[in-house]
C-alpha cells in the first residue's frame, strides 16, 4: 500500500503551485496506477469546468457593468445637453445685448 497525496496536494498540483518535491511525489502517484490517473483527471476536469463557469460569471458581470454605464450615460446625457444649450443661449443673449 502506497502513501497517497491528500486532495489538497492534488488541487495544489493541478494549479501549478507545488514545490519540486511535491510535483515529483504527485506525478509518481498519478503514474503508479490507472485509478490514480483517473482520480487526478476528475480533479482537472472539475477545475476546468469550475474555471469556465467563473469566466462566464465574470463575463456576465462585465456585461452588466457596461450596461449600467450605458444606462447612466443615457440618463445624464440629455440633462447635461439641455444645460449646455441653456448656457449657450444665455451667453448668446448676453453677447447680443451688449
Amino acid at each position: 500500500m502506497s502513501i497517497e497525496p491528500g486532495k489538497e496536494l492534488l488541487w495544489k498540483y493541478a494549479m501549478d503551485q507545488c514545490s519540486e518535491q511535491e510535483v515529483a511525489f504527485v506525478e509518481t502517484w498519478i503514474h503508479s496506477s490507472e485509478e490514480n490517473y483517473m482520480e487526478f483527471e476528475r480533479i482537472k476536469l472539475y477545475m476546468q469546468n469550475n474555471n469556465a463557469e467563473m469566466d462566464t460569471k465574470e463575463q456576465i458581470k462585465q456585461a452588466e457593468i457596461a450596461e449600467d454605464i450605458k444606462f447612466s450615460v443615457k440618463n445624464y446625457a440629455l440633462p447635461i445637453l439641455l444645460i449646455l444649450i441653456v448656457l449657450l443661449l444665455f451667453g448668446l443673449f448676453y453677447f447680443i445685448k451688449n
